[in-house]
């Protein structure tokens, strides 16, 4: 996740500037490798800026650069430890990496600074869940309630979660409260079945199966 305006610019040089602009343009047009040399040019002429760093974590990121992408994320919140989106790009890549510690200990500070983005708390949630910290894990999923009433989706990911965090009937309950949300979204019939099923609960994952199959009848 990149940020196209750097709200702290200061008069790094007009040369910087463009080519921090450009190495946007060329992230956005999945041109990574010439987006990836442009914010170098412009960290080499002096653009010192906790936004090019997280730019250029994110494109090295994008290139399957994990660990360089990692340095980048760090050196954006050192030069600024209140960047929350850089916190939160290097909890998704320490996650990614199979550093779970460290994730947790990034999307803790993102989740703290911004706790309005929801994708904070599910990493977090999965973080947790990663380390064996069932209870945090339990308090993060619970935490993204508050975005359901305007994402219904939200009950899906959180079942998601839940299950993974070895909580299968929490799970349950939250794909049966989407289907009640949306009863028309085959989605969530398909993943209430499937989790009833894991949980032995047949009867259940027959219905949601059935219900499933009346909305998309050719589904094999």
């Amino acid at each position: 996740m990149t940020q196209t305006d750097d709200p702290k610019r200061k008069p790094d040089t007009a040369k910087g500037v463009e080519l921090f602009d450009r190495g946007n343009l060329e992230y956005d047009a999945g041109r990574y490798l010439q987006a990836l040399e442009l914010f170098e040019q412009a960290i080499a002429i002096g653009m010192e800026s906790e936004v090019v760093y997280n730019n250029k974590g994110t494109t090295l990121d994008a290139l399957g650069r994990g660990h360089e992408a990692i340095e980048s994320y760090r050196r954006a919140v050192t030069l600024n430890p209140s960047y929350e989106l850089a916190w939160h790009n290097l909890g998704n890549c320490y996650y990614t990496q199979g550093l779970y510690d460290d994730a947790v200990r990034a999307y803790e500070k993102s989740s703290h600074l911004n706790p309005k983005r929801k994708e904070n708390w599910s990493g977090l949630a999965a973080s947790y869940s990663r380390i064996g910290r069932k209870k945090k894990a339990n308090s993060a999923i619970e935490r993204l309630d508050a975005f359901a009433e305007k994402d219904k989706s939200v009950f899906l990911i959180q079942a998601d979660l839940f299950l993974d965090a070895g909580f299968p009937n929490k799970a349950l309950q939250k794909c049966e409260t989407y289907v009640d949300e949306r009863p028309e979204d085959v989605q969530g019939y398909a993943r209430l079945a499937n989790v009833a099923h894991e949980l032995g609960e047949y009867n259940k994952a027959i219905f949601a199966y059935g219900r499933a199959l009346k909305i998309t009848p050719d589904d094999k």
